[in-house]
């Protein structure tokens, strides 16, 4: 190498160099051996002397020179050695060099690239510690996620396989009402927001006006007694209708009796009605061959004609005592005397007529042959091809 070579050149100039000296030294020695023999004893003396003194500075010199050049020529040789060392290191580089030169090239080959592109892929390389790391992380989830499969295999070694397209469905199920949740959740949230304000709202109304609380509730006790909220579920206008709902009746049983021969009187239910319904107009029928009260329900349909009719009759009368002067003196009344037997039409005609004699003009709509015999003026109609004519009957 370069740092090799530069050394052996410096040895050898310091080899040379001590060479030179040397020279100088036995030049030196030859000029004093030559010297003319006139020389006094002083003068040789000196001579001797300093020639001695020159001879031991030189053999000094000498001898440190030989040291110098023996450790010069050993490090030589270790240099020597050295560069015969890095020359087998060097010869061994470049062949390393040249089959990783080939191995690089066979690299390239095989991944189709060359000194381009890889060129390229060199701008990458500051980025490979990261990419390093994402690899190791990457291979250690591999390696968990191999362990977890083998155990789940094991896990699952003789189970049946699962409908996955059944489960697929069950899950977008899921999903949908798990969004779904989330959407009614997320509407509770803020109808909560929205009733926290109202609640607070409430709160000042309250404060503002809860002085009226007491107020309101003793008028609330009175609305609610007079709609009938009590125990005995009666309105104020049924309670005040009850008492000429009790003169009606009293009317009416006057006429009832007569048409029923004393037997049926009409009462006012004063009993509560079951569940929720409001009482008080609720009507009863005497029995007074049973001696027993029960509902008019069970009357059959020429008794329900007869209390319907005293019913009519007992309103028209108390009306007329309430009216002020009005009077009521005309009553029309349609059918239902077909469901009475000869005997209770009897009744119901005296009692018709009996109202006549007292100044009433009761007039009656009906097809029954047996009550158009019992009228003595009647109005008949009748219905031809040419239409129909009316024509007032008079008996005498």
């Amino acid at each position: 190498s370069a740092y090799l070579q530069k050394s052996q050149l410096e040895l050898s100039a310091k080899a040379a160099g001590l060479e030179r000296e040397l020279a100088q030294l036995q030049e030196q020695l030859t000029t004093l051996t030559s010297l003319p023999m006139d020389v006094t004893a002083e003068t040789l003396e000196q001579q001797r002397s300093a020639a001695e003194l020159c001879a031991k500075e030189a053999e000094q010199q000498s001898t440190f020179i030989q040291k110098q050049a023996n450790e010069l020529r050993s490090r030589l040789d270790r240099s020597v050695a050295q560069v015969e060392s890095l020359g087998q290191q060097w010869t061994a580089a470049q062949e390393a060099l040249s089959q990783a030169q080939e191995a690089w090239a066979l690299a390239l080959k095989q991944q189709q690239l060359d000194e381009t592109a890889f060129a390229a892929l060199q701008q990458n390389f500051p980025q490979l510690p990261v990419l390093k790391q994402e690899v190791q992380s990457y291979e250690r989830d591999k390696l968990t996620s191999v362990t977890r499969c083998l155990q789940l295999e094991q896990l699952l070694l003789g189970k049946e396989q699962p409908d996955l397209e059944n489960l697929k469905q069950k899950q977008q199920d899921c999903k949908a009402r798990l969004e779904a949740l989330r959407k009614q959740l997320q509407s509770l949230l803020t109808r909560l927001t929205l009733n926290g304000r109202l609640e607070e709202q409430l709160k000042q109304l309250w404060e503002e006006n809860k002085g009226l609380y007491s107020k309101h509730r003793d008028l609330d006790a009175l609305w609610q007694l007079a709609r009938g909220n009590n125990a005995q579920r009666l309105s104020f206008e049924t309670f005040v209708l009850t008492g000429y709902f009790e003169q009606i009746i009293s009317v009416a049983n006057l006429h009832l009796q007569q048409m029923t021969s004393g037997r049926y009187e009409l009462l006012r239910k004063k009993d509560r009605s079951r569940g929720n319904q409001y009482s008080g107009l609720d009507l009863e029928i005497f029995d007074s061959y049973t001696g027993s009260a029960r509902h008019v329900s069970t009357l059959s349909g020429g008794e329900s004609f007869k209390a319907s009719l005293a019913l009519a009759l007992g309103l028209a009368e108390v009306v007329q005592r309430h009216a002020g002067g009005i009077r009521i003196e005309t009553m029309f009344i349609d059918e239902g005397f077909g469901s009475l037997d000869a005997q209770s039409l009897d009744s119901a005609v005296d009692t018709l007529m009996s109202l006549q004699n007292s100044g009433h003009l009761v007039g009656v709509i009906s097809h029954v042959s047996q009550l158009a015999d019992r009228i003595p003026a009647k109005l008949a109609v009748s219905a031809s091809p040419q239409g129909s004519s009316a024509q007032f009957i008079i008996a005498d």
